[in-house]
């Protein structure tokens, strides 16, 4: 199942046309709209991180375990650019929680068209007269925060990413993950503004309607990863396990190394009649064999840039 969830219905409304969603009439807190084939579910959460984490819990909350394994988690919505034209569209590879700091890293399995953006979320609404992030701030290394709310230190390499703001993503990852893991969480925004908290609503309503294709776009590449995943007998067991373990050894991998291997392996599976031909033979020849963590980290990336290529 998809489930995404929106701030306004304003942001959803020609989403909801295109994927052909109807509202739901059973009682709930949170307005609900699926499609007939019930493998799409969008939810209006309200504007802020405290109604953004309490439609989370009410939506996740009522799935069985099972069901809970089948679910992609899309957060779309409007965010303020720091100098970026309006209407441009972006996936959110970093969420920084603005008033405790956390950095959280949603892993990017699934490939995407959309340039990266870090994205700093706060309950209080950006204006373009504040202080900017800086691309060294942008730049720095953060802590990578796993599911229980440990943290591994990684080096994260260095790029300049354009930044946004908005008000939800980060409560949305936080109560997201007590259910599904960073893997299944992904984060479009659309820039709406530079920071003018009396955007028109005119003004949002062209801008979200203007994405929305392409946002159903990627939609439809979640359904169908879900698909590929519900027919591969192996997935999450067998063979690419044994393929994964071996390969974090060699690869001197840390805990979030291997958290990152394990879903890089696990989707080349899904996606590669022979992944496991194909990685024995790079185990053959010694692609995997590093002297330390750092050329292990070296080779990883570069493995997922052969398998996401």
């Amino acid at each position: 199942m998809i489930v995404i969830f929106s701030a306004l219905f304003i942001e959803a409304a020609e989403l909801i046309r295109i994927l052909k969603l109807k509202k739901e009439s059973e009682p709930s807190a949170f307005a609900r709209y699926s499609n007939s084939d019930k493998n799409i579910l969008l939810i209006i959460s309200g504007v802020g991180p405290v109604n953004a984490a309490a439609a989370v819990g009410d939506c996740l909350g009522r799935l069985s375990g099972e069901e809970l394994s089948h679910v992609q988690l899309l957060n779309y919505g409007s965010a303020a650019g720091e100098g970026m034209a309006v209407s441009s569209i972006y996936r959110i590879v970093r969420i920084v929680d603005d008033i405790t700091q956390r950095t959280y890293y949603p892993d990017l399995i699934i490939r995407s068209e959309y340039p990266d953006a870090v994205l700093y979320s706060s309950p209080k609404i950006f204006k373009d007269k504040e202080v900017q992030h800086s691309p060294s701030l942008i730049n720095k290394s953060d802590s990578h925060q796993d599911m229980s709310g440990g943290s591994d230190q990684e080096q994260m390499p260095c790029r300049s990413l354009p930044v946004l703001h908005d008000m939800e993503a980060a409560a949305i990852y936080e109560a997201a993950s007590h259910y599904i893991g960073p893997d299944r969480l992904h984060f479009i925004k659309v820039v709406s503004d530079m920071g003018d908290p009396a955007v028109s609503r005119d003004t949002l309503a062209a801008v979200m309607t203007e994405s929305s294709a392409r946002t159903a776009a990627f939609v439809d590449v979640l359904c169908r990863y879900e698909e590929i995943k519900g027919r591969a007998a192996y997935y999450g067991e067998g063979r690419n396990l044994e393929i994964t373990a071996k390969l974090s050894g060699l690869l001197k991998c840390s805990v979030t190394m291997d958290r990152q291997l394990r879903q890089l392996v696990r989707y080349y599976f899904l996606s590669t009649q022979d992944a496991g031909d194909k990685l024995d033979k790079l185990l053959e020849e010694g692609y995997f064999d590093a002297k330390d963590r750092r050329e292990g980290k070296k080779i990883l990336d570069d493995l997922r840039k052969r398998i996401l290529a």
